[in-house]
């Protein structure tokens, strides 16, 4: 997979301004450990492979991970970050089109610059809706949210009922042309996946970590 880093920012920027549906979805390392089922624990998310329910919400991130559409847009770990065996189960294992595949760490590291400066004054382009921890503060970001659901570090499991929540939610209010972010570890990717499914009329981007300075 040949995919140049900025090049690939640059048309997730575009794709904003000119306000295209579309969803972005990223699988990082931990997302990765999940799919291998491998324990997870650190302050973000857990996961425990020895639950009687871990099968269920692996599934559900696998089922998230494959999913086609045209304008469904897969991250996944590079060479660098993740090694190259890793690197090509991901590329495999996603069963993606490569021109549906790119980066997980597309916003971060040295293109974090870039996203500050370029990507994130889109989102005031939109009304936004916010999924991110219980205990965020939105005082400080540079944009308006018009709606924020909130989770905490197993939302996959304690939270899931949230898919119905902001299904009903959507559907009561005719939401359309919006913008959701989401800042919620493997459930991001697993609400990124459903929403967009269900309701492709509107934006979806998984942005992990990207607004914790703020």
């Amino acid at each position: 997979m040949s995919k140049d880093f900025r090049k690939d920012l640059c048309k997730i920027e575009n794709k904003l301004k000119s306000k295209k549906h579309f969803a972005f979805s990223k699988y990082a390392d931990g997302e990765f450990m999940i799919l291998t089922n491998q324990q997870v624990g650190n302050k973000e998310f857990k996961y425990d492979p020895n639950t009687a329910d871990a099968s269920f919400y692996r599934q559900e991130l696998e089922n998230s991970f494959k999913f086609k559409h045209p304008d469904y847009f897969v991250g996944i770990g590079c060479k660098c970050c993740m090694g190259e065996n890793n690197f090509k189960w991901m590329l495999e294992f996603s069963n993606q089109d490569e021109s549906n595949l790119t980066w997980a760490n597309i916003f971060v590291n040295s293109n974090y610059p870039y996203y500050k400066n370029n990507i994130l004054p889109c989102y005031s382009n939109y009304d936004v809706i916010l999924v991110c921890n219980k205990t965020a503060s939105l005082d400080s970001l540079p944009f308006n949210v018009i709606k924020d659901f909130r989770i905490g570090t197993s939302a996959y499991r304690e939270d899931y009922d949230l898919i119905g929540t902001m299904t009903e939610w959507i559907e009561q209010n005719k939401i359309k042309d919006k913008l959701f972010l989401f800042c919620a570890g493997p459930f991001g990717n697993i609400l990124v996946h459903k929403l967009f499914a269900k309701f492709p009329n509107n934006t979806y981007l998984d942005i992990g970590s990207t607004l914790d300075p703020y």
